[in-house]
């Protein structure tokens, strides 16, 4: 029995080892590189020329949705509106952000490339469709309930979708990633 301060306590080594825990490391800094660089990307892309193309496409898209079940809208470069209601859909409203932050982590992450070309698919696929869910239901609710619109905005929308770039990263990380390097 050892008391306190009696001396060393021993330490059980990682099952991993030494060359496990740098390949941690290794793991670690690359997807931090790979955020850090998305970061740089994202920070001197807005407000450029470079996100106005996404923007407007993502304005078309609602619009023609929005005019397929029914709605009479008017689209302008990346504004849409519908009767005295209208919204401009600015560069964060694209998937812009939340796909280079996603990116970020897959190219970073240690897996093949074939892994990581299905994660960058996936995640081009998968958080386009929900960003256009978002501007979709925040149309919705500036329309019919816009005292609810900022809240929803703000805290809501951008809440999830943070989670969902979360979340599918750590399913494509388990489904794809760790499967790669097995």
């Amino acid at each position: 029995m050892s008391k306190l301060g009696a001396g060393p306590i021993p330490l059980t080594p990682s099952p991993r080892g030494e060359g496990g825990r740098l390949q941690v490391l290794i793991g670690v800094a690359s997807v931090g590189a790979g955020l850090s660089l998305a970061a740089v990307v994202y920070y001197f892309s807005f407000g450029a020329s470079l996100l106005e193309p996404m923007s407007q496409a993502t304005a078309q898209s609602l619009a023609w949705l929005l005019g397929a079940v029914g709605m009479t809208v008017g689209v302008q470069g990346s504004t849409i509106t519908s009767g005295a209601f209208g919204i401009t859909i600015a560069p964060g409203c694209t998937p812009a952000a939340p796909l280079l932050l996603y990116l970020g982590a897959v190219a970073g992450y240690p897996s093949t490339w074939p892994a990581k070309l299905k994660g960058a698919l996936l995640g081009i696929v998968c958080l386009t469709a929900v960003n256009f869910v978002r501007v979709t239901t925040l149309f919705f609710i500036g329309k019919y309930s816009p005292n609810h619109l900022e809240v929803m905005h703000t805290i809501i929308w951008q809440s999830l979708l943070i989670l969902a770039t979360l979340g599918l990263w750590l399913y494509w990380v388990q489904r794809y990633a760790a499967k790669s390097r097995a």
